[in-house]
């Protein structure tokens, strides 16, 4: 099982990569005017990919830890509500995510990314990891 630092090192390129403001400034300020438009569509489909696989992955880690929470969970009933609202918010914001990465490809300009970016926030990732954190550390 992974600790607390382990899911931030390995969960922390996802939440760069769903905020990506300066990578794509950086691409439309420095790429050619005749690569700019294929290189931020080649950014977005890569980052979009990896970020998918990231969720994939944490999913996995988190269905291992929430297995172990939930044996622990049938012997304590406090520990059994707490593993409960952690579950919703990790689901809810994994819902999140993927809704949010649907939208972009949908709806791929600037304005509406904008309202993406403010309606599904690196708030919402960054409870992923925290709520495998404070599941684990209640198993400890």
């Amino acid at each position: 099982m992974h600790t607390s630092e382990d899911y931030r090192s390995k969960y922390g390129p996802m939440l760069q990569l769903l905020n990506a403001d300066a990578d794509l400034r950086f691409i439309r300020e420095t790429a050619r005017p005749h690569e700019r438009k294929g290189l931020l569509h080649d950014f977005e489909t890569h980052r979009r990919q990896a970020i998918q696989n990231y969720l994939t992955d944490l999913c996995k880690d988190y269905d291992q830890l929430y297995q172990i929470a939930a044996i622990e969970a049938l012997r304590n009933p406090d520990l059994a509500a707490y593993v409960a609202g952690l579950d919703k918010t990790f689901r809810q914001s994994i819902r999140a995510i993927r809704a949010r990465l649907f939208f972009e490809v949908l709806f791929p300009s600037k304005t509406v990314q904008r309202f993406l970016l403010a309606a599904f926030s690196r708030l919402t990732a960054d409870q992923l990891v925290l709520s495998m954190e404070l599941m684990r550390g209640k198993l400890i």
